[in-house]
């Protein structure tokens, strides 16, 4: 793995919610119909009320700059945090799903339809694990998206779920370990849009960042695909998916078959590294035309050229 391109994406993870945080202002509660949505900590970052607002709906509005937290917890677990954006809402500062310094962020969700964004955490957790959560993002514009993530020198980020449609992103990583820890078993579904680096799992010690998937269909505009890469640890069973395999939900996101878009002739990408296996789905097939086109680098040593449909 190039550790410039983990240095870059790491910082682009980690150093934003610092950038952000040291910038808040003073705010009020987020009041809707007079009952509190959203109660403002000690600066103008929101903690989801789970009595009026089980699910973490946003207001539409202009947050700037602002934090807003599914669930937040210092020292304990989090999970079961929601954060729901719908139209127009523009948010300059982060939304985590779940977020916690010392326990592990787990099993949180964030949904994110047709809004601006700076970065999104499915879960987050400073010293623990961040695993289990789901992003699904459509439309809109984000610097980051990120399915798990965590600074500790153990914790893991496992099992977590990203899916952008028709979104515009500069990083998608489905899990981000950023000690010791695992980037195992996450999957990162792109259907449409522009996203410039795609990561399914890093871990940026001696961790593994096995069995990680990529699904990429439609049209969307690529830059960078890693399928999972790790430092001094092991790295296997990655897979990148070229199209869609109808009937498996569970492989691409649970995006339903009647809403997939088949991967067109032509695609192209910057550059593509850390697949052991790449399958083509469901391909429209054209003569004279390739299935695929990479501008850059193709690090495919030891890859194996799977499954093949059209």
């Amino acid at each position: 793995m190039k550790k410039n391109l983990a240095k870059k994406v790491t910082l682009s993870i980690l150093a934003g919610a610092v950038l952000m945080s040291s910038s808040v202002v003073w705010a009020a509660d987020i009041l809707v119909d007079e009952k509190v949505y959203w109660t403002n900590t000690s600066s103008d970052e929101y903690v989801r009320n789970e009595t009026n607002n089980p699910d973490g709906i946003v207001p539409v509005d202009t947050y700037s700059p602002s934090i807003f937290y599914g669930a937040y917890d210092a020292s304990a677990d989090v999970s079961g945090g929601k954060v729901t954006i719908n139209s127009c809402t523009t948010i300059e500062g982060g939304v985590y799903g779940g977020y916690s310094n010392d326990g592990n962020a787990n099993e949180n969700k964030v949904t994110i339809s047709g809004s601006n964004v700076g970065y999104v955490y499915g879960g987050y957790s400073e010293n623990k694990d961040a695993n289990g959560n789901i992003v699904t993002i459509t439309d809109g514009k984000f610097e980051l998206v990120c399915g798990g993530g965590n600074y500790s020198k153990t914790g893991s980020a496992n099992e977590n779920i990203v899916t952008i449609t028709d979104a515009e992103a500069d990083y998608v990583c489905g899990g981000c370990a950023e000690g010791a820890g695992s980037a195992n078993k996450n999957i990162v579904t792109i259907s449409g849009g522009a996203v410039g680096n795609v990561y399914g799992g890093i871990a940026e010690g001696a961790g593994s960042a096995n069995d990680n998937i990529v699904n990429i269909a439609g049209e969307p505009n690529l830059g960078y695909l890693y399928g999972g890469g790790s430092y001094s640890g092991v790295s296997s069973g990655n897979v990148l998916n070229i199209g869609y395999d109808e009937g498996v939900d569970d492989v691409v996101g649970g995006i339903d078959v009647d809403e997939r878009k088949i991967w067109t002739n032509g695609g192209a990408v910057d550059a593509i590294e850390g697949f052991q296996t790449i399958n083509f789905k469901n391909l429209h097939w054209e003569d004279g035309k390739s299935v695929i086109k990479v501008n850059g680098s193709a690090f495919l040593a030891g890859t194996t050229i799977g499954n093949i449909s059209v």
